[in-house]
Order: structure tokens, then sequence, then C-alpha cells
């Protein structure tokens, strides 16, 4: 697990604040899904097969690239909603609550080196931060 590195190593939080780009553009990113297979020798915590939403493009000049937000980065959260377990509908679910609002959070995880992580490490530093029940407005 990337070289011995405690999970917590390995990668970072990233909290950005989006707006929607004008002319009706979205926020300036696409995500995939990404299904891990972890073995179970890793430990229970994270042992098994989980799906994550994993940044796949960012527009040049949109909100997200002006966020800082990078290709492989790990969605976490929307708008205070957690998207870890849910996938595109969890995620569909999130923006949906967020429409009408100016400005909305969005919560990854960055893997500070990607050669080094494992499907197993991301899962591991995934699971530190706690997921947040979706909040109702």
């Amino acid at each position: 697990m990337g070289g011995g590195r405690a999970p917590y190593e390995l990668s970072t939080e990233l909290t950005v604040t989006l707006r929607r780009g004008g002319g009706g553009a979205g926020y300036g990113l696409r995500v995939k899904p990404v299904v891990i297979r972890s073995a179970p020798t890793v430990g229970p915590l994270v042992s098994g097969t989980y799906t994550i939403l994993e940044v796949a493009d960012v527009d040049a000049g949109g909100p997200a690239a002006a966020a800082g937000v990078l290709p492989k980065d790990i969605l976490l959260e929307v708008c205070g909603c957690s998207v870890r377990s849910g996938g595109s509908e969890a995620l569909t679910a999130a923006i949906a609550l967020a429409s009408g609002r100016g400005a909305v959070d969005w919560r990854f995880l960055r893997v500070k080196d990607q050669a080094a992580a494992t499907g197993a490490a991301v899962i591991a530093a995934a699971a530190r931060l706690h997921p947040v029940p979706c909040r109702g407005w």
C-alpha cells in the first residue's frame, strides 16, 4: 500500500466553492464512476468492491479549473451531501438540491502520489473522511 505509508500520507482533502458557468454552463467538470476492488488482507474497513466518482475532465477556464480541481480528484460531497457510495444517482440528487443556490461547496480527495497509491490506499484514505448525511434546506 504505497510503500508502507499510512493512507493519510497519500491524500489530502480539498473543498472548493463553485458557481455554475455563465450561459447555462455547468460547473466545468465531468466525473466518471471507477470500480475499485480491495483484497481482504487490507482490513475489514476497506476490503471489498467500491465505486468512487473520479474527476475525468476539467474544462480549461471553467469554474472547477479556476478553483484548482484536477483530473483524478475523487469526489466526496456536493453541497453537504455525500456522494461516496451513492454513485451517479447521489451526485444527480445533490446537484438537484443545490439548484438555485449561487455557490455550492464541493469536497474532493486528492491522491498525492498516483503512482504509489493502490485502490486499497484510496479507499482507506477516503474512509478516514466520514460521510456526511445530506442536509436539506
